[in-house]
């Protein structure tokens, strides 16, 4: 990543190994919808965290350091915003135009995060939150857009381990994690 180097936390289910297929867990490695040879080495996650700084991680070992980062983040004020790619993605009027974006918003100290999904060429269910069908429903705020100050609904707060497991999920399908339910984005 060019904004730091994180090592990955030692308790974690992913080893911190350059052997990138050690990093696929098997089911994976068999549907993975990146198919060709090199597709995770050149694999790009453009990010802007909650803390202002944007940055880029190259190949799986880099994205997934940076999704351990972003899990240890309190996003008080802002959310992140992920996009998964073979370029890096950039604000202007001429593009590239992302696909399969992420907005991430956690709050380590209480234990939860929630998650935003967009594919707008998912007929189905182009944009969409996490949604915990535990309750009663946790007493979180998490941010959605802190531009404008609003939260997600209570409903998407997800344990943080069961976030992780969706992002390090979409690293390798750049599709919306089917290991936790989601509900449509409802503009509220």
């Amino acid at each position: 990543m060019r904004h730091s180097e994180i090592g990955i936390d030692p308790q974690a289910p992913w080893p911190d190994t350059s052997d990138q297929d050690e990093l696929v867990p098997t089911r994976w490695r068999e549907t993975m919808t990146i198919t060709s040879p090199g597709a995770r080495e050149r694999m790009i996650v453009t990010a802007s965290l909650t803390s202002g700084i944007a940055c880029v991680a190259h190949g799986m070992t880099e994205s997934v350091n940076l999704i351990d980062e972003i899990i240890r983040i309190d996003h008080a004020e802002w959310e992140t915003i992920l996009l998964v790619g073979t370029v890096e993605f950039h604000s202007s009027k001429a593009g590239p135009f992302p696909n399969h974006q992420l907005r991430v918003s956690v709050r380590p100290s209480a234990g939860f995060a929630a998650l935003n999904y967009t594919d707008h060429d998912d007929p189905l269910l182009a944009i969409a939150n996490s949604f915990n069908p535990n309750r009663p429903l946790p007493e979180v705020k998490l941010i959605f857009n802190g531009s404008i100050g609003s939260v997600f609904p209570r409903s998407a707060a997800l344990p943080v381990a069961d976030a992780r497991k969706a992002l390090l999920e979409w690293l390798h399908t750049w599709k919306r994690p089917t290991c936790i339910e989601w509900r449509p984005y409802d503009a509220y």
